[in-house]
């Protein structure tokens, strides 16, 4: 991993690409997909959150000022069904351990609160909107996102339980492809789809590691 983290891709890292590669996908409801871009994963949440029973239930933020700096942690419309599989966008408890990325399952969905069974827990728990604020406006939405698919950016320092899927083509940037490889407890558990392309390394993190090890930069 840490020559990934340099950018470098190596032959054990390509032999453990071909190994995942050549798994059979698991159903998309059944795995967390880590992919490069929001884009593809809105299109992988959108795709299992259709194929659910049941009624959709939309939630439209309440805004006041700019909330363009927003987007990230909350969504101007989030649909949820029961059962869908969502995550939260933010700390709302931190003793109960309702914290950024802990994940659970829709149990029951009402006018301004919806309610989650999350991981590790017996008992649902209710889940109210949430101000996000920023110096030049606010948003007030449920702190919540679907979680099927998610960005390997999300999902740094996490350890994801059960089946992971890579989507390798979307993997652009230095550093994503090692961080998605360690999210699985286990590299039985990984799958991957797409053909990687190693990024551009770029110097001044390879000149970083370089400098670490008492290495010259040629």
């Amino acid at each position: 991993m840490s020559n990934l983290a340099k950018g470098l891709v190596d032959e054990s890292t390509r032999e453990v690409i071909s190994i995942i590669s050549a798994r059979e996908r698991p159903p998309l409801s059944s795995a967390t997909t880590l992919c490069g871009t929001n884009a593809e994963c809105d299109c992988i949440n959108f795709e299992c959150l259709t194929h659910l029973p049941g009624s959709i239930h939309v939630y439209v933020a309440k805004d006041r000022g700019d909330q363009r700096c927003l987007e990230r942690c909350a969504p101007k419309q989030l649909t949820l069904k029961n059962n869908a599989k969502v995550i939260l966008t933010t700390n709302i408890d931190i003793k109960k351990k309702l914290v950024n990325g802990r994940t659970g399952i829709i149990q029951n969905c009402f006018d301004e609160i919806v309610t989650v069974l999350f991981e590790g827990d017996q008992v649902a728990t209710q889940v109210a909107r949430f101000t996000f604020s920023s110096p030049l406006g606010c948003r007030v939405q449920l702190p919540l996102r679907l979680a099927w698919a998610r960005t390997v950016h999300r999902t740094q320092s996490l350890t994801l339980q059960g089946n992971v899927h890579l989507e390798l083509s979307k993997l652009t940037q230095p550093g994503q492809l090692a961080v998605a490889l360690s999210r699985a407890t286990s590299l039985e558990l990984l799958s991957a789809s797409g053909k990687f392309t190693a990024p551009p390394q770029r110097g001044e993190i390879t000149a970083f590691y370089f400098t670490l090890e008492g290495r010259e930069v040629c």
